[in-house]
């Protein structure tokens, strides 16, 4: 599903080199390091925004696609929302951007919404949300867009345990989805494979500088 060669990547002034790793449907990989190690960069480049060299492959073709686009959601790590418009107007857009119409989804969009403990507020401003509940209507709309692959940037930043769980939750009975996490904290290892049930594949970039970092 995923094929990753990367010998080198810049974002900036920064630069990451030789990140290697494949993923097929079911696997979930979580990329570990401290902030400014790359994390992100990497997330960035499966979305074909910054420049690399080497090859990336979602599905046999490569990132930034029309092809590739429609196979990935994504919840950054600060939240991406317009915010003049409800939570609800964001979502629908979100959906109509990947040809959805809500009266397809009315029904998930609300159970999730409930879920994570903002049903109340979706039809409340996006500028009157705390960061936190920014981060749940983007977790809402990569959920019910349903595509096969799914990038979670810091997936633990400023979301409750609730969320946290419903994150997990999704992992585990995704049996078909390839998702991407980062986080800085390295004890999320054990507690994400615990928490999915899943074997993880790991990407470690506290030393990533001018070594080759292979998943194991």
């Amino acid at each position: 599903m995923i094929k990753y060669r990367v010998k080198k990547l810049t974002l900036g002034s920064f630069t990451l080199e030789n990140i290697e790793f494949d993923l097929n449907r079911g696997d979930v990989l979580l990329i570990v390091g401290p902030n400014g190690s790359g994390k992100t960069a990497i997330i960035y480049s499966l979305l074909g925004l910054i420049r690399y060299r080497g090859q990336i492959l979602i599905d046999n073709v490569p990132p930034g696609t029309r092809q590739a686009r429609r196979l990935i959601c994504y919840v950054p790590e600060k939240p991406m929302l317009h915010e003049e418009l409800s939570g609800l107007h964001n979502i629908e857009y979100y959906l109509a951007l990947n040809s959805i119409g809500i009266s397809e989804v009315r029904i998930s969009l609300y159970s999730v919404a409930d879920k994570l403990d903002v049903g109340g507020l979706l039809n409340k401003p996006a500028k009157t949300y705390s960061q936190g509940t920014k981060r749940k209507i983007n977790v809402i709309q990569a959920y019910i867009v349903n595509k096969p692959v799914v990038l979670i940037d810091d997936y633990e930043s400023n979301l409750d345990d609730k969320t946290i769980e419903f994150i997990c939750e999704w992992i585990r009975k995704s049996e078909e989805k390839v998702f991407v996490l980062t986080s800085s904290k390295k004890k999320n290892i054990e507690e994400l494979r615990e928490k999915t049930g899943k074997e993880l594949k790991i990407v470690s970039l506290r030393e990533a500088i001018g070594e080759r970092k292979n998943v194991h």
